[in-house]
This record gives structure tokens, C-alpha cells and sequence, in this order.
């Protein structure tokens, strides 16, 4: 299959392209630090992609994230707020059979409560959670009003080698990648602070079977996915067991604390469980040892 995927050079997008490659497929690259260049608030740079490409599939995963679209608002509202409506009109215009966005549970914001289904109000308090939830409806509209199969996964936070200080949730990732390398981690959280994680192997996973799914079985456009909600005191002794020498402190820090505390703790899964089979396979001791493994 004839697949392009935006956001090639981020860490969700590389390890999918290499999934994706690894399943057969000819995978087209779009990102700004791609081998195709390419900038998804520019029209004709997406228009040139789809067209020369011709994919019969797009995974979308470009977009400008948390704690970067913060500090760049107009960037992020052109690059993934209007580079959603670029990809999709694209797709439209060229025949693409699918789009593939990712989205993320930010697009709930912080009035939601412990527990997050795919029915819960969307209120984000972040850009990323505004655009995301602007992209998430502009593919339904156009699932309705051209008939093109768009599929979105609300991710909880990614966990894995890569993936960086981008903002207060990568505290989970950060505490296995310090280890590894040495180094040692302060979490700026509470011990029994719990998130949502899941690893990058089951994210990529979850993209490629949401996309493989019939669509006569599937209720709806957008599906969440739950992996495991350790607490950072959990993670951490997981850490120390899988890594001795590990160095981790915990010096709560109140603002970090009332941002974590307001996010949803736990996610109901249901609707991608029964429509599509979906089940995560890392738990905490395999998340850490893949990850440590991976590096």
C-alpha cells in the first residue's frame, strides 16, 4: 500500500514509518526535518505531497505539541489546526481512501472528571487540545460530507525512547531515560501522581489496527485507548528494580501539581475494545524493559 505519513521525523511518526515499512508498505515521509521537506500550514506544499505521492492511506501525526504550541499559538493554529484542513481537502481532491489523525485525551481540558469515555465533553485548556478537537470534527464533517474514511486514536501520554521534554506528562518517559543514561531525575510531582500512559509500540500498533478495521464495525470516528496508570512512585520502583543504580527524587512543585491533578486519571476503552479488538500488551515492568531494550 501507498502510504504517506506527516510528522515523519517526530517520535510518533518515525516509529510508525518503520512499522508501516516493516508491514510492506511504500511509505511517502512529510515533515519539516523529513527527507521530503515539507510544512503543513503550506498549501501547496501539501497539495504537491498528496498529488505526487497519490497514497492510498495518510497517517497524521504532524503537528506543533503541547508545551511548543504554548509558546507559539499562531504556530500552532496554522501548522495543526489549518494543516488538518490542508491534508484533508488534499485527500479529497486526489481520492485518498483513508486519513489516520492522531489526537490525544488533552482534548478534554480540565472540568471532566476522573474518568474520560469517547462521549465526554471536549473543553481543552490548551491550543494543542483546541486544535486537536478542530481537527477531530473536521474529519467528521468530511467523513459526512465526501465520504472520506477518517479514523482518529485519542492517545493518553507516549511513553518511549525519544520522546523528549515536552512537557509536564513526559515526566513518565524522563524517569527511565535519566536512569538509563546515568543520570539522575527529579519529578516535580507528588508520588502517587497518576496519568494514563501507553507505549510507543502499542500507539503505532493501536493506528495500524484502527486502520485495518472494517469499517462496518466500527460505532464512530474517534476512538480512545487506555494503556496502564501507574502512579510516578510505581514507575519509579520499576525503574530502580529493572535499573539499580537509578537516581530518582520526587520535589513536588504545587503549579506542575494543580495542572497533573486536573487531567483524567483513568479511560474507558470500551468502544475500541469491542469495535476493533483493541488491547494493549505493555504493562509497567514491559514498558520499562522495552524501553530500557530500545534506547
Amino acid at each position: 500500500m501507498r502510504v504517506l505519513v506527516t510528522g515523519s521525523a517526530g517520535f510518533l511518526g518515525r516509529n510508525l514509518v518503520k512499522s508501516l515499512e516493516a508491514r510492506g508498505d511504500e511509505v511517502a515521509t512529510f515533515d519539516l526535518m523529513a527527507d521530503e521537506r515539507g510544512d503543513l500550514a503550506s498549501w501547496p506544499h501539501v497539495l504537491e505531497a498528496v498529488k505526487s505521492h497519490r497514497p492510498e492511506a495518510i497517517f497524521h501525526a504532524g503537528a506543533l505539541l503541547s508545551a511548543f504550541a504554548e509558546a507559539d499559538v499562531p504556530g500552532a493554529v496554522t501548522g495543526n489546526a489549518f494543516g488538518t484542513f490542508h491534508l484533508l481537502e488534499a485527500a479529497r481532491l486526489f481520492g485518498v481512501g483513508q486519513v489516520m489523525f492522531t489526537s490525544t485525551i488533552a482534548t478534554y481540558g480540565r472540568a471532566t472528571g476522573h474518568t474520560v469515555d469517547d462521549d465526554s465533553p471536549q473543553f481543552p485548556s490548551s491550543i494543542y487540545g483546541v486544535t486537536k478537537v478542530f481537527g477531530e470534527r473536521l474529519g467528521e464533517y468530511y467523513q459526512s460530507r465526501y465520504g472520506l474514511d477518517f479514523r482518529t486514536v485519542r492517545f493518553p501520554s507516549i511513553v518511549g525512547p525519544g520522546r523528549g521534554d515536552s512537557g509536564l506528562s513526559a515526566y513518565s518517559s524522563l524517569m527511565i531515560e535519566s536512569s538509563a543514561r546515568g543520570k539522575s531525575y527529579t519529578v516535580p510531582l507528588e508520588p502517587g501522581t497518576t496519568i494514563p500512559i501507553v507505549y510507543t509500540d502499542d500507539a503505532v500498533r493501536a493506528l495500524i489496527e484502527l486502520s485495518e478495521a472494517q469499517s462496518s464495525d466500527l460505532t464512530r470516528r474517534c476512538y480512545l485507548i487506555a494503556g496502564i496508570s501507574p502512579s510516578a512512585l510505581e514507575i519509579a520502583d520499576e525503574v530502580a528494580r529493572q535499573v539499580p543504580e537509578a537516581r530518582i527524587e520526587f520535589a513536588p512543585d504545587a503549579n506542575s501539581q494543580a495542572i497533573v491533578d486536573s487531567w483524567p486519571k483513568e479511560i474507558d476503552e470500551t468502544p475500541a475494545k469491542s469495535d476493533w479488538g483493541w488491547k494493549a500488551e505493555f504493562d509497567l515492568p514491559a514498558t520499562v524493559g522495552a524501553f530500557l531494550k530500545q534506547r
